[in-house]
């Protein structure tokens, strides 16, 4: 699965890098195959062909004040699949925009507060995803 998961999402050698990064940093759980099964999962039951590729772009450079990546739930990394398949009131690109801007906080508080976002959106109602908009700014999540 492993295997899989770098040839589904690295788009360039610079890519393989930071995706292995990312498997090393998700997989620390419970093993980079069993994270990378449950990341092509989501993939799969995505209707958004582009979303999984875009957040594993956003969650390989997602990374805290000591540089480290930051890891997400499982639900977090559904909860942003959602977003950026299911707040159609906005192009892909300003959803991808979205998620790319609140991956950029690095202090604890505001990384906290991304989380619990992206956890709140796996479950909210689609109508809702679409009020996670308002928050696109650095300086709307360091508050």
């Amino acid at each position: 699965m492993r295997e899989d998961f770098l040839r589904r999402y690295a788009t360039s050698p610079l890519h393989v890098a930071r995706l292995e990064r990312l498997l090393a940093t998700y997989g620390d759980t419970h093993g980079e195959e069993c994270f990378a099964e449950t990341f092509i999962a989501f993939d799969r039951a995505c209707p958004d062909v582009n979303a999984a590729l875009v957040l594993t772009e956003v969650l390989a450079t997602f990374e805290d004040e000591s540089g480290a990546l930051v890891r997400l739930s499982d639900q977090a990394i559904q909860g942003a699949l959602r977003f950026l398949t299911e707040a159609v009131s906005v192009s892909p690109t300003t959803r991808a925009y979205t998620l790319r801007t609140w991956c950029r906080v690095r202090n604890t508080a505001a990384i906290e507060r991304v989380r619990t976002r992206l956890e709140a959106a796996a479950d909210a109602p689609t109508t809702e995803l679409e009020q996670l908009l308002e928050h696109t700014t650095d300086s709307a999540l360091s508050r």
